[in-house]
């Protein structure tokens, strides 16, 4: 597989996280819950050049579009932002049958290689049912007792695990333990409810005051 740029999660101060362009694999962080900035800056960055100028005089101008198709690797990517990825998706390649070139260019390029996640108290993915999400991963990492369980979703997936990695098939204790997810979300409900309170999360965030909705609205 030709040379590839990588995107994973790296630390950003004492207890935040991030997706950053990775130059030294030695950053890379996988014991994260939610990042500050999300992948989605890889195939729609915040800036790009999307086109340049040429001629010698205004009629003989012509303007040319740069597609960055230069391959990618996503890594580390949580079940929530998959979902992201896949409204994106949505949006910019499929939604009333409009496609934009730029992020169709960089999209396509992109190797995407999901992560299982833990959420905490603070997280919503439980809530709107993204917390089991493989929408858009051509690789999918769960952790088990004896290493990772990888589910190949892709052809492009399956290529980039052949050439880069050594595995062995997953024993059948191994594969229950990965896919057992109503016990897996069960665990994590029961443990979010011991801890989920506003009081708790105003603390958190260093918010001073909480207003009860019941002050405010009439029942």
């Amino acid at each position: 597989m030709e040379s590839s740029r990588l995107m994973a999660p790296v630390r950003k101060g004492r207890r935040s996280f991030a997706f950053a362009w990775i130059s030294d694999p030695r950053e890379i962080e996988l014991a994260y819950v939610r990042t500050i900035l999300p992948p989605k800056k890889a195939p729609l960055p915040s800036r790009e050049e999307i086109l340049t100028f040429g001629g010698s005089s205004e009629k003989e101008w012509s303007a040319t579009p740069i597609l960055d198709a230069r391959p990618l690797v996503i890594f580390g990517v949580h079940p929530c932002d998959l979902a992201g990825l896949h409204r994106l998706d949505w949006a910019y390649m499929k939604k009333d049958g409009v496609q934009d070139p730029h992020y169709h260019a960089r999209r396509t390029a992109a190797t995407i290689i999901g992560l299982d996640c833990q959420p905490d108290e603070y997280c919503f993915c439980t809530s709107v049912g993204t917390h089991a999400s493989r929408e858009e991963a051509d690789l999918f990492l769960t952790p088990v007792s004896a290493g990772w369980v990888i589910e190949i979703l892709s052809d492009k997936g399956g290529a980039l695990l052949r050439e880069t990695a050594e595995t062995r098939k997953a024993s059948t204790a191994e594969l229950a333990e990965a896919e057992d997810y109503d016990a897996h979300l069960a665990e994590i409900r029961e443990r979010l409810n011991r801890v989920r309170s506003p009081f708790r999360s105003a603390e958190f965030f260093e918010v001073e005051e909480i207003i009860d909705p019941r002050d405010t609205r009439p029942v």
